[in-house]
């Protein structure tokens, strides 16, 4: 998240896959790549890794309500663009 509030969103995209790379079920990088992909625009790319991130088993209570907020949230983002 550092290097992508930091103007380098390439660079934020690499480490973000490099991460998944290492750990591939981890549900808050999919999703902040995913959120990453849809700011930049590559909304089709960004549907992927959210569609991965929601399609790991919940861990939590609270984590099902945050996903549930940050999707209704990219919805109403993604729907504002077009």
């Amino acid at each position: 998240m550092e290097l992508q509030q930091t103007g380098k969103p390439d660079d934020a995209i690499a480490a973000f896959r490099k991460q998944l790379e290492i750990t591939p079920t981890t549900r808050p990088t999919l999703k902040n790549l995913g959120l990453l992909l849809s700011q930049l625009g590559k909304d089709a790319d960004a549907r992927a890794e959210l569609e991965a991130s929601v399609a790991l088993p919940p861990d939590t209570r609270k984590q099902r309500w945050l996903w549930r907020k940050s999707t209704i949230a990219w919805e109403r983002n993604r729907k504002r663009k077009n």
